[in-house]
């Protein structure tokens, strides 16, 4: 028997992106909302700096992957050397995607 250990495409997953590098651009917060919402994910920014920003992607397993890799890529005032990306538990109520833009 093969245990699959990935959600299937179709599942909902909520994730928390840690992207790192020259990432304190003040419009990436924004573009990383546009583009949720435009593949239908639910996003919510939980803090920024110059090094790093972190934030919350929940929405169908496939469409976060996409949006994952979209990050990787940013806009052109930033510069990402890595998406840190962590399975959030459905139940874990203290942080979760606010926005579906």
């Amino acid at each position: 028997m093969v245990h699959r250990t990935e959600p299937a495409e179709n599942a909902e997953v909520t994730e928390r992106f840690r992207i790192v590098g020259t990432v304190g651009a003040a419009v990436f917060p924004g573009w990383i909302t546009r583009h949720a919402g435009r593949l239908g994910l639910r996003s919510s920014v939980v803090s920024q700096d110059a090094g790093v920003l972190e934030v919350l992607v929940a929405g169908r397993a496939a469409l976060v992957d996409a949006m994952a890799l979209g990050c990787s890529l940013g806009p052109q005032e930033v510069l990402v050397d890595e998406v840190l990306r962590e399975r959030r538990n459905h139940g874990d109520t203290q942080e979760s995607p606010t926005t579906n833009a």
